[in-house]
């Protein structure tokens, strides 16, 4: 289960389970959250330094520094505090219990052990070798439990994965080539397709031209004329004879 920051940690769902006894004066606390582990996701927080290892023991300090312009910060340590309270509240006149955020005059932070599997990515989810100093980040956390150490108690965080926001940085020629617009004119619509029907056949009409007759002048032979031809025909036939 992920407490996310803007969640509200119900004090009554944090389980304080059995101790464990390691040695004289060691003895561990397991603590989990409505019976499961308790891991947290922070809103984004500064690191300046990033993963130290000073004490022979790498941790890394986040700091809170950003609360008075994010109020997911301002939420997130209300939860710390509610567990923190907790833990104070119920062994207050046993022990003296620790707390996990440093108060200085302008910041607060938190000390997380970093253990050997952490994982980081960017911002993009790309997987990092290191952490990067100096930068903002979203964490995932982890609280065990508490360590109970002769008359103190201390809180046992751990940081299991970070999220870093860093500068993009491009490995490659990624300039896009800019060329002037042509315009392009509209293509003219297609000619019409040809006509593969029946085509219309005009038939021409023939007026035939009117003969026309000319009119023969009949000359009628007189009686007389029939006469003489009468005699010359008898004549021809006389000689005949």
């Amino acid at each position: 289960m992920i407490i996310l920051s803007n969640d509200i940690v119900d004090k009554k769902k944090i389980n304080i389970k059995i101790n464990q006894f390691y040695s004289d004066g060691y003895t561990f606390v397991p603590l989990l959250y409505d019976k499961e582990e308790i891991i947290m996701q922070t809103p984004k927080l500064y690191t300046q330094y990033g993963i130290n290892n000073k004490y022979d023991k790498d941790f890394i300090d986040l700091s809170f520094r950003n609360i008075i312009n994010d109020k997911s910060i301002e939420n997130f340590k209300h939860n710390l505090d509610v567990i923190y309270l907790k833990i104070a509240n119920k062994y207050k006149n046993t022990y003296k219990t620790i707390n996990y955020l440093k108060y200085g005059d302008k910041d607060i932070m938190m000390r997380l052990k970093v253990q050997d599997n952490l994982l980081i990515f960017d911002q993009t989810k790309n997987k990092l070798d290191k952490m990067i100093t100096n930068t903002y980040g979203n964490f995932l956390i982890n609280l065990q439990g508490f360590w109970i150490i002769e008359n103190e108690i201390y809180f046992q965080w751990y940081l299991l994965q970070a999220k870093i926001d860093i500068p993009i940085y491009l490995e490659n020629y990624c300039f896009v080539e800019e060329y002037p617009k042509i315009i392009k004119k509209p293509i003219p619509p297609p000619p019409p397709l040809p006509n593969f029907g029946k085509k219309k056949i005009t038939t021409l009409k023939i007026i035939p031209k009117k003969k026309v007759v000319q009119k023969k002048e009949i000359n009628v032979p007189s009686l007389n004329d029939i006469k003489n031809a009468l005699n010359s025909l008898k004549s021809i036939n006389n000689n005949l004879l």
